[in-house]
Protein backbone atom coordinates (compact mmCIF):
# COMPACT_ATOMS: atom_id res chain seq x y z
CA UNK A 1 0.00 0.00 0.00
CA UNK A 2 1.60 3.27 -1.03
CA UNK A 3 1.27 6.60 1.52
CA UNK A 4 -0.40 9.42 1.49
CA UNK A 5 2.70 11.31 0.81
CA UNK A 6 3.71 8.75 -2.05
CA UNK A 7 0.17 9.41 -4.01
CA UNK A 8 0.23 12.84 -3.38
CA UNK A 9 3.53 13.18 -4.74
CA UNK A 10 2.13 11.07 -7.92
CA UNK A 11 -0.79 13.20 -8.22
CA UNK A 12 1.26 16.29 -8.06
CA UNK A 13 4.15 14.94 -10.94
CA UNK A 14 0.97 13.85 -12.98
CA UNK A 15 -0.41 16.79 -13.12
CA UNK A 16 2.41 18.73 -13.86
CA UNK A 17 3.40 16.10 -16.72
CA UNK A 18 -0.34 16.63 -18.19
CA UNK A 19 0.15 20.45 -18.12
CA UNK A 20 3.89 20.18 -19.66
CA UNK A 21 2.97 17.75 -22.68
CA UNK A 22 0.38 19.97 -24.65
CA UNK A 23 2.60 22.82 -23.87
CA UNK A 24 5.69 21.04 -24.91
CA UNK A 25 3.73 19.75 -28.31
CA UNK A 26 2.26 23.25 -29.23
CA UNK A 27 6.37 24.92 -28.73
CA UNK A 28 7.83 22.05 -31.04
CA UNK A 29 4.97 22.84 -34.18
CA UNK A 30 5.60 26.47 -33.43
CA UNK A 31 9.35 26.42 -33.19
CA UNK A 32 9.28 23.97 -36.47
CA UNK A 33 6.83 26.30 -38.34
CA UNK A 34 9.44 29.29 -37.46
CA UNK A 35 12.14 27.36 -38.75
CA UNK A 36 10.65 26.27 -41.79
CA UNK A 37 9.10 29.88 -42.51
CA UNK A 38 10.64 29.84 -45.99
CA UNK A 39 9.78 26.90 -47.11
CA UNK A 40 6.73 26.94 -49.86
CA UNK A 41 5.76 23.16 -49.23
CA UNK A 42 2.52 22.84 -46.98
CA UNK A 43 2.30 19.37 -47.39
CA UNK A 44 6.18 19.42 -45.73
CA UNK A 45 5.50 21.49 -43.51
CA UNK A 46 2.03 18.73 -42.36
CA UNK A 47 4.54 16.02 -42.79
CA UNK A 48 7.20 17.51 -40.10
CA UNK A 49 4.18 18.63 -38.11
CA UNK A 50 2.90 14.86 -37.70
CA UNK A 51 6.37 13.52 -37.26
CA UNK A 52 7.60 16.02 -34.88
CA UNK A 53 4.45 15.42 -32.69
CA UNK A 54 4.80 11.83 -32.64
CA UNK A 55 6.45 11.16 -29.93
CA UNK A 56 3.94 14.13 -27.78
CA UNK A 57 0.97 11.80 -29.45
CA UNK A 58 2.55 8.61 -28.12
CA UNK A 59 2.87 9.79 -24.74
CA UNK A 60 -0.69 10.69 -24.66
CA UNK A 61 -1.94 6.86 -25.33
CA UNK A 62 0.32 6.17 -22.51
CA UNK A 63 -1.10 8.24 -20.44
CA UNK A 64 -4.60 6.75 -21.38
CA UNK A 65 -3.37 3.23 -21.14
CA UNK A 66 -1.38 3.61 -17.39
CA UNK A 67 -3.71 3.41 -15.46
CA UNK A 68 -3.72 -0.37 -14.49
CA UNK A 69 0.63 0.19 -14.71
CA UNK A 70 2.76 0.25 -11.37
CA UNK A 71 3.53 3.11 -9.57
CA UNK A 72 7.43 2.80 -10.88
CA UNK A 73 6.63 2.45 -14.42
CA UNK A 74 3.63 5.41 -14.27
CA UNK A 75 6.48 7.97 -12.02
CA UNK A 76 8.71 7.15 -15.15
CA UNK A 77 6.26 8.05 -17.19
CA UNK A 78 5.40 11.52 -16.21
CA UNK A 79 9.08 11.80 -15.65
CA UNK A 80 10.41 11.07 -19.27
CA UNK A 81 7.03 13.29 -20.35
CA UNK A 82 8.17 16.12 -18.71
CA UNK A 83 11.97 15.53 -19.60
CA UNK A 84 10.75 15.02 -23.43
CA UNK A 85 9.08 18.54 -22.88
CA UNK A 86 11.71 20.31 -22.03
CA UNK A 87 14.81 18.65 -24.15
CA UNK A 88 12.83 19.21 -27.48
CA UNK A 89 10.96 22.46 -26.74
CA UNK A 90 15.53 23.19 -25.68
CA UNK A 91 16.33 21.49 -29.01
CA UNK A 92 13.87 22.98 -31.33
CA UNK A 93 13.95 26.34 -29.74
CA UNK A 94 17.79 26.49 -30.37
CA UNK A 95 17.28 25.68 -34.10
CA UNK A 96 14.72 28.11 -34.77
CA UNK A 97 15.59 31.06 -32.33
CA UNK A 98 19.48 30.53 -33.30
CA UNK A 99 21.75 31.87 -35.50
CA UNK A 100 20.85 30.52 -39.33
CA UNK A 101 22.45 27.04 -40.29
CA UNK A 102 22.35 25.21 -43.38
CA UNK A 103 20.53 22.15 -42.12
CA UNK A 104 18.44 23.15 -40.11
CA UNK A 105 15.68 20.43 -40.51
CA UNK A 106 18.40 17.82 -39.29
CA UNK A 107 16.90 18.02 -35.70
CA UNK A 108 13.43 17.87 -36.67
CA UNK A 109 14.70 14.45 -38.52
CA UNK A 110 16.29 13.36 -35.44
CA UNK A 111 14.72 14.63 -32.26
CA UNK A 112 11.21 12.09 -32.51
CA UNK A 113 13.13 8.60 -33.12
CA UNK A 114 15.61 9.45 -30.31
CA UNK A 115 12.87 10.59 -28.23
CA UNK A 116 10.53 6.96 -29.21
CA UNK A 117 14.16 5.65 -28.52
CA UNK A 118 14.19 7.41 -25.05
CA UNK A 119 10.38 6.51 -24.04
CA UNK A 120 10.60 2.27 -25.13
CA UNK A 121 13.95 1.98 -23.33
CA UNK A 122 12.73 3.92 -19.90
CA UNK A 123 9.44 2.64 -19.61
CA UNK A 124 10.01 -0.97 -20.70
CA UNK A 125 13.07 -0.94 -18.00
CA UNK A 126 10.51 0.53 -15.72
CA UNK A 127 8.21 -2.17 -15.89
CA UNK A 128 10.65 -4.84 -15.67
CA UNK A 129 12.03 -3.31 -12.78
CA UNK A 130 8.52 -3.42 -11.47
CA UNK A 131 7.64 -6.37 -12.32
CA UNK A 132 10.47 -8.11 -10.84
CA UNK A 133 9.99 -6.42 -7.79
CA UNK A 134 6.13 -7.49 -7.27
CA UNK A 135 7.60 -11.07 -8.11
CA UNK A 136 10.13 -10.85 -5.23
CA UNK A 137 7.61 -10.15 -3.21
CA UNK A 138 5.22 -12.27 -3.85
CA UNK A 139 8.18 -14.76 -3.57
CA UNK A 140 8.24 -13.92 0.02
CA UNK A 141 4.82 -14.26 1.31
CA UNK A 142 3.72 -17.63 2.38
CA UNK A 143 0.66 -19.23 2.26
CA UNK A 144 -0.79 -20.22 6.29
CA UNK A 145 -3.43 -22.03 7.12
CA UNK A 146 -6.61 -20.09 8.23
CA UNK A 147 -7.08 -22.11 11.26
CA UNK A 148 -4.70 -24.43 13.35
CA UNK A 149 -7.22 -27.56 13.22
CA UNK A 150 -5.51 -30.30 11.63
CA UNK A 151 -7.31 -30.59 7.88
CA UNK A 152 -9.41 -32.92 7.11
CA UNK A 153 -8.29 -34.74 3.92
CA UNK A 154 -9.78 -37.71 1.59
CA UNK A 155 -7.58 -40.34 0.07
CA UNK A 156 -8.33 -42.59 -2.62
CA UNK A 157 -9.07 -45.49 -0.84
CA UNK A 158 -11.64 -42.85 1.50
CA UNK A 159 -13.38 -42.20 -1.40
CA UNK A 160 -14.84 -45.91 -1.82
CA UNK A 161 -15.69 -46.42 2.07
CA UNK A 162 -16.70 -42.44 2.86
CA UNK A 163 -13.76 -42.37 5.91
CA UNK A 164 -12.28 -39.41 6.51
CA UNK A 165 -8.91 -39.36 7.96
CA UNK A 166 -7.13 -36.32 9.54
CA UNK A 167 -3.82 -35.05 8.07
CA UNK A 168 -1.79 -35.09 10.74
CA UNK A 169 1.86 -34.99 8.92
CA UNK A 170 3.67 -37.31 7.55
CA UNK A 171 2.78 -40.14 8.74
CA UNK A 172 0.02 -41.41 6.30
CA UNK A 173 0.33 -44.87 5.15
CA UNK A 174 -0.58 -45.37 1.32
CA UNK A 175 -1.52 -42.92 -1.42
CA UNK A 176 -3.26 -39.65 -1.39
Amino acid sequence: MQSTSQLRSLSVLRTAALIALPAGAAGSIGFMLRAGHRNPSRVLLIMFAIWVLSPFAALVFATIVSKDWSVLTRTTLYWVMLVLTVSSLAIYGDVALGPPRAKTAFAFVVVPPASWLLIAITISTAALISRGRSARSSDKRTIEPKSSRPMKIRTSCARDTGDTRTNNGPTHQGRL
